[in-house]
């Protein structure tokens, strides 16, 4: 039976796992191959017109991210994130995010600019660009620093947290204008140069909601149980 759910382009020679691996990635981020997917090799070779090889390799390098979970002589499935999971993610993300914010400088320039960003998205309804920009300031927020080892450490739940994003993002993003006054918020904290101020209003703007995004992950969950 061919793959059903994922529809890519086709990926060019140049740089072949790497795109194979971005264009399995999206498909599992945005939704397209929800969690439980089983993914064959040889229906997503085919889909991206490459050999079984790169595909194997992406699905290896997705494992990694947890995205995905390879079950030997079992197959390849997406990844089914539990409530645990997603308590550690955004407890990890947490302290990542908040020891940033400790240690930065009162240099926000790039954080304002980020900021331009998600208001135009806001008032031109590109909720997709929203969804961009509030990833980014959070990236750019923790690269601040100039940590590499922090930085790495933040770009391997990024996925995840993604994947959590693309599943409650009617929930999340339900209210853009408040989101972005938060996040306002946030960049100024982290400019006034109180080290503790900062890395308290980062720790509650990404924990003070687990329970309430929980909640809403449940009846996701919930709906496509009773969908199938």
């Amino acid at each position: 039976m061919k793959q059903q759910g994922i529809q890519v382009a086709p990926a060019s020679r140049t740089l072949l796992v790497d795109q194979v691996t971005v264009a399995i990635r999206n498909a599992v981020v945005d939704g397209t191959a929800v969690p439980g997917t089983r993914l064959v090799e040889g229906d997503l070779a085919e889909s991206l017109r490459v050999s079984r090889g790169p595909v194997r390799e992406a699905l290896r390098r997705l494992e990694q991210e947890g995205l995905v979970r390879i079950v030997p002589a079992g197959g390849t499935f997406v990844a089914t994130l539990t409530e645990e999971d997603i308590r550690e993610i955004y407890g990890v993300r947490a302290a990542l995010e908040g020891y940033a914010a400790r240690r930065t400088d009162r240099n926000v320039a790039t954080l304002q600019s980020v900021l331009g960003e998600m208001d135009q998205a806001f008032r031109s309804g590109d909720m997709s660009g929203l969804i961009e920009a509030d990833v980014k300031f959070h990236r750019v927020l923790v690269g601040l620093p100039g940590n590499a080892r922090l930085l790495g450490a933040w770009r391997a739940l990024e996925a995840q947290m993604r994947l959590v994003l693309s599943l409650t993002r009617d929930q999340v993003y339900r209210d853009p204008e408040r989101l972005a006054e938060q996040h306002r918020g946030l960049a100024e904290a982290i400019s006034s140069g109180d080290a503790d101020r900062a890395e308290q209003r980062v720790r509650e703007h990404i924990e003070g909601r687990i329970d309430e995004r929980l909640a809403y992950w449940r009846e996701v969950t919930n709906r496509r149980g009773a969908a199938e």
